[in-house]
């Protein structure tokens, strides 16, 4: 009968220990560190500029440094509120008034100089300046008749945002329910394992050892085709293209990693419980001698 229920305990943390160890690496996509990794390696903040610029972005206002600025903060402050760390999430593009008006100086600058007699045909749009005209006093007067604003709040523009982030917190608060509930149930079955291995060292080690090992080894085989497996599926289901899909397996890479990571440890110390396992002498044996 002991062997019975160990046999049933061994077999359900075979299953619910994998499905921590996945949790707890799945944790690392609800902070920013993840993305902004990913965006690194894919030359995101490289190639941002420059597609903005080709469709019809102003050239210069979105640089590196702008763009990369910006994505970090919202990042940060969109998972903060999905996390549940903040009431409101703040998703806004600040904006550099002395940036925009460095750039529009440079425009007006390169308007040429009336020749003379000539007057300027429009007052908002000048196609020449006079001779002497304070080009910087009108780039300030064009901004200030612009009103920009010192941010844009993405939420205002889209406002279907607010709805899914909504419901990805909603989503992270089952996830975390769930994973701590399955990380108490995994150690009162090991507690349940070890009580009734209580009389036999051997026992006890070698049922825990060989119980961490092979969820161990199951997720470490895992992390290696994560990857592929997911980067496959939505190939099938999605036609989206492929620096999208090298930016999703970069992700994913960074989700795969960690779980080998903390796979690796529970393997380890599964090997090594077996292992000293295997060096003790069961009851039977030191009877025998005795």
């Amino acid at each position: 009968m002991g062997k019975v229920a160990l046999g049933v305990i061994s077999f359900i943390l075979i299953i619910t220990i994998p499905l921590v160890i996945a949790g707890f690496a799945g944790t690392s996509m609800l902070y920013p560190e993840a993305y902004i990794s990913a965006f690194e390696k894919e030359g995101i903040y490289d190639k941002l500029p420059q597609m903005l610029s080709e469709n019809g972005g102003v050239a210069g206002l979105f640089t590196r440094d702008f763009l990369k600025s910006n994505i970090d903060r919202t990042l940060a402050n969109a998972l903060a509120y999905i996390r549940g760390e903040s009431n409101e999430p703040d998703i806004s593009i600040a904006i550099d008034r002395n940036q925009i008006r460095s750039l529009l100086l440079a425009r007006i600058n390169e308007i040429p100089q009336c020749p003379a007699g000539v007057t300027p045909t429009s007052q908002t749009a000048p196609e020449c300046f006079p001779a002497g005209f304070n080009r910087a006093q009108f780039a300030d007067a064009t901004l200030n008749s612009a009103e920009i604003p010192d941010k844009i709040d993405l939420l205002d523009a889209q406002p279907q945002l607010k709805d899914a982030m909504d419901k990805f917190r909603s989503g992270v608060g089952i996830f975390w329910s769930a994973l701590y509930g399955l990380a108490a149930l995994s150690a009162l079955l090991l507690l349940l394992m070890i009580f009734l291995t209580r009389k036999s060292a051997k026992s006890m080690l070698r049922w825990v050892g060989s119980t961490l090992a092979i969820s161990g080894a199951t997720m470490v085989a895992t992390s290696f085709v994560l990857t592929g497996i997911v980067t496959t599926a939505l190939k099938s289901q999605l036609a989206s293209s492929e620096s999208v899909m090298s930016l999703v397996a970069a992700v994913m890479d960074v989700f795969a990693s960690n779980m080998m990571l903390y796979s690796a440890a529970v393997l380890v110390i599964g090997i090594i419980l077996v292992l000293a396992s295997m060096k003790m002498k069961s009851p039977e044996t030191k009877k025998k001698k005795s």
